[in-house]
């Protein structure tokens, strides 16, 4: 019986060297793509345009017409924690929020990124006061 334990033993023994063994720790590089600047005229409403189209008070919403689309640097990031699924963007006339329903969003979209955002399908709303998207 002491045998066969011994046997069962070194077996599994050597089956663990022979799987951690196996493991390919290789990896390739990551190519990193440089971004494709937007063209100057992508936007079809500066931010504080796509803003003023919400006249309505906090809780309420606006739809925006389609075929609408702005641009921005990014200005804010989450990876300190202190923003959460929130995206802040400006142009040469304001700032607004994003809200997304994804994060982290400074591994994708880093501070000083300029980003275009097509709002078709998108609405505005705001809360104490200050539009959203």
């Amino acid at each position: 019986m002491n045998g066969m334990n011994n046997l069962k033993l070194w077996a599994l023994a050597f089956l663990s060297i022979a799987i951690v063994s196996c493991v390919d720790t290789t990896y390739d590089d990551i190519e990193e793509i440089a971004p494709t600047p937007l063209p100057e005229d992508y936007a079809t409403h500066s931010i504080a345009e796509l803003k003023a189209l919400h006249q309505s008070g906090d809780n309420a919403i606006t739809a925006i017409p389609e075929g609408t689309r702005i641009k921005g640097q990014v200005i804010s990031s989450d990876k300190e924690g202190n923003i959460y699924k929130e995206l802040y963007i400006q142009d040469e006339t304001g700032g607004i929020l994003i809200r997304l329903d994804s994060s982290p969003l400074y591994t994708v979209f880093s501070i000083g990124t300029e980003v275009g955002v097509i709002c078709d399908g998108l609405v505005l709303g705001s809360y104490g006061s200050n539009v959203q998207l």
